[in-house]
């Protein structure tokens, strides 16, 4: 999960998408942090700021993109992204 996210923001990928609900604070918060810092964007499955609980219990899920087709991503996947 965090390659595929580092992938994202190394240009290897263009996005990474789950939205099965599954994800956990372990899975994602690096690849996240590495992510945000190339300037990708990372939000939940609603197309809002994903933020990470300090649960591992608690699962979430996740788009992320290089930025530049990330309203294209929530609009194929049916979300409507909320921070235009």
């Amino acid at each position: 999960m965090a390659l595929e996210l580092c992938y994202v923001a190394c240009g290897k990928l263009d996005a990474f998408v789950d939205i099965r609900n599954s994800l956990r604070l372990i899975d994602v918060a690096a690849g996240k942090l590495i992510l945000e810092e190339t300037n990708g964007k990372v939000t939940n499955g609603k197309g809002t700021e994903l933020y990470l609980q300090d649960s591992v219990v608690n699962r979430l899920s996740m788009i992320a993109s290089n930025g530049h087709a990330h309203r294209d991503i929530l609009n194929f996947v049916g979300r409507k992204d909320e921070s235009k």
